[in-house]
């Protein structure tokens, strides 16, 4: 079982390290958490794609892929995220343990040292970012976007949660417009505003020693000028006012997504909603799964989910266009059967199975570890995935169904067809 820790090392960098003996290597991740700013997000958002791509030291993909693979194969990786109203920059290495080299090498160390590199030694054109790579990568972050856009089912949730949170909804890539207007000189800007005001979280997650990784990360950013700007606090949406928005595509399969208030304070813990959210759609055992899309055959599928931090439950679904109203009132109708107490001890059951599993799963890779770890940084409290998961399961039928008649709907959004031109 998985050991974690912090500790700040001053000036915004805070470093975790969550150590586990069943893996035989080692992951180091830098995630730089800044505050969400419209106009900024793809100036931002491509940063860690240029940064995995080469850096002073290596100048080019052959020299920095002969370097990883000095490390024993190591891998790098780049994302971009959002925690709340704030946007997430990560790029992380992994390597093996120091213990499974041949010759007794500091692999960890190493591979800190490389990070550290990458991120604040990138390869540099007369003080800017090359302009090459630069086209490059913008055409790996419009894929991103349009990636999104394409796929219709993800595609329409993150449009209900934008209409309904607003700056909280926001895509962390930015738009393709943005993206087009990149020039180095807007990218390297970025960073070095990156670099001054990103509030630092240095992740160790594996089964080695950390100390050697901490000092590296320690010497490296103890030398930079930093003023670090604080992250937007976690804010759980209010109850307003109840909405319904149709936008046009061109799809065949209409998309229905209901944006609900799970009623969460700002404080309050949310392991009753999240269960209520599980008991509605989240298995193939729930509500909405055995009515709405077997019995009734509404839809092709229907899923419901709490959505973190915000506190919104998302019910998604997809339907033929026919079937959009029906299958809109039947699952509001089976959220009214929970709210009166409709609920079965095997629907209870099954739930916290599914969710305990879940859980249990989370220690079984490195970058789910980190993942878990890292959406609750700026959280009061952070539990380990057992914790959480012994809480889940503690959740009585009762407090099910009370956090159940707290859910409001907010928002209806359908993303449908072509309109029909009048004859």
């Amino acid at each position: 079982m998985e050991n974690q820790k912090s500790v700040d090392l001053g000036a915004g960098v805070t470093f975790h390290w969550i150590t586990d003996s069943r893996f035989k290597s080692n992951r180091l991740s830098l995630h730089f958490v800044l505050p969400m700013e419209e106009q900024n997000r793809s100036c931002r958002a491509i940063l860690p794609y240029l940064w995995v791509k080469r850096c002073r030291q290596y100048p080019d993909m052959t020299s920095l892929a002969c370097r990883l693979a000095e490390l024993y194969g190591a891998g790098l990786g780049a994302k971009v995220d959002k925690l709340g109203q704030n946007q997430v920059l990560s790029v992380a290495v992994t390597g093996i343990d120091d213990h499974f080299t041949l010759d007794g090498e500091a692999m960890l160390c190493e591979c800190a040292q490389l990070l550290c590199r990458l991120v604040l030694e990138p390869y540099l054109e007369d003080g800017l970012f090359s302009r090459e790579d630069l086209e490059t990568e913008k055409q790996t972050l419009s894929d991103l976007i349009q990636a999104k856009i394409n796929d219709k089912r993800r595609y329409a949730i993150l449009r209900a949660t934008e209409l309904l949170l607003q700056e909280q909804g926001l895509d962390p890539l930015g738009t393709l417009d943005q993206v087009s207007a990149l020039t180095p000189q807007s990218v390297t800007e970025g960073y070095r505003q990156v670099l001054e005001r990103g509030e630092i979280h240095l992740f160790f997650v594996g089964c080695g020693d950390p100390s050697s990784a901490r000092e590296v990360f320690h010497q490296a950013l103890s030398g930079l000028k930093r003023t670090p700007q604080q992250p937007a606090p976690l804010r759980r949406y209010q109850s307003g006012e109840n909405r319904r928005v149709v936008e046009h595509m061109d799809v065949t399969q209409s998309k229905l997504v209901l944006c609900l208030s799970s009623g969460l304070g700002q404080e309050e813990e949310p392991f009753a909603a999240q269960m209520a959210a599980v008991v509605l759609g989240g298995t193939p055992s729930s509500k909405l799964f055995l009515n709405v899309r077997e019995r009734l055959s509404l839809c092709y599928y229907c899923s419901c989910q709490l959505a973190m931090p915000s506190g919104i439950l998302l019910v998604s679904s997809g339907v033929e266009p026919q079937n959009v109203a029906a299958a809109h009132d039947e699952i509001l109708r089976q959220l009214s059967l929970l709210q009166q107490g409709e609920l079965t001890q095997q629907e209870l059951d099954q739930a916290k199975k599914a969710v305990l599993n879940s859980y249990r799963t989370v220690g079984d890779s490195l970058m789910a570890l980190e993942g878990y770890y890292m959406q609750r940084i700026l959280n009061p409290v952070i539990r380990s995935p057992k914790a959480e998961a012994e809480l889940l399961g503690q959740v009585t039928e009762e407090q099910i169904i009370r956090a159940a008649q707290r859910i409001v709907p907010q928002l209806c959004y359908t993303l449908t067809g072509p309109k029909k031109e009048e004859g």
